[in-house]
């Protein structure tokens, strides 16, 4: 799976609640078996084939996923882990991120959450990821690098400073496997994608 798809599947996670899609498609024995070979440890990915033995999709079964969506991620929740990395880092934060968005040319009026949550970050990856294929397919390797370090730095000022205490609280305090999982592949995810950007980076600049 490519790396803007990744990235989208996950923000989907923690944007939406669980629908018979989103959940199909995280539970995937192809997705499970090729992010088993991209992250260092498979921890996250044992977990969701836990899940996957024993949830049945049926109402009682959402609904239970539903209400532990609820408890993480909407802040009258009894579990509330607080998605946004303002709460982890500092306010200040928000403007970087405002400004990035704009540079990417993505509409930071027309978002339907604060910029800073945790999904909407995964997200503008994907996005990121997608205008650099574009690039490539037009064969404007100078704009395809571009897009490259624009992820990468995007991952260093943002999502590498906040995702770890993110995912390990998720993974501390959710009672579901299908979070925990996904919040363990999420951590471990960014970190590899983001040692080998800076391969990729090098690489590309060498043909240059």
């Amino acid at each position: 799976m490519a790396r803007g798809n990744i990235y989208y599947l996950l923000s989907q996670v923690f944007l939406s609640k669980p629908s018979y899609k989103l959940v199909t498609n995280v539970l995937n024995k192809d997705f499970l078996y090729g992010i088993s070979h991209v992250v260092d440890d498979d921890r996250g990915v044992k977990l969701l084939r836990r899940f996957a033995a024993k949830f049945t999709h049926d109402k009682e079964g959402y609904e239970n996923l539903t209400r532990e969506y609820e408890a993480l991620f909407l802040s009258s929740g009894a579990r509330y882990v607080r998605p946004y990395e303002s709460a982890y880092v500092d306010y200040a934060v928000l403007d970087d991120i405002k400004s990035m968005y704009r540079a990417a040319r993505v509409q930071v009026s027309r978002l339907r959450n604060y910029p800073d949550h945790f999904g909407l970050e995964l997200w503008f990856m994907y996005y990121i990821c997608y205008s650099e294929a574009q690039a490539w397919s037009k064969r404007v390797k100078d704009v395809a690098i571009s897009y490259l370090e624009f992820g990468k730095r995007f991952l260093e000022k943002h999502l590498m400073r906040w995702s770890d205490g993110l995912c390990n609280r998720i993974y501390n305090i959710s009672r579901s496997d299908f979070y925990r999982g996904v919040a363990d592949i999420t951590k471990g995810y960014i970190d590899q994608d983001y040692r080998e950007l800076k391969e990729v980076i090098k690489e590309a600049e060498d043909l240059t």
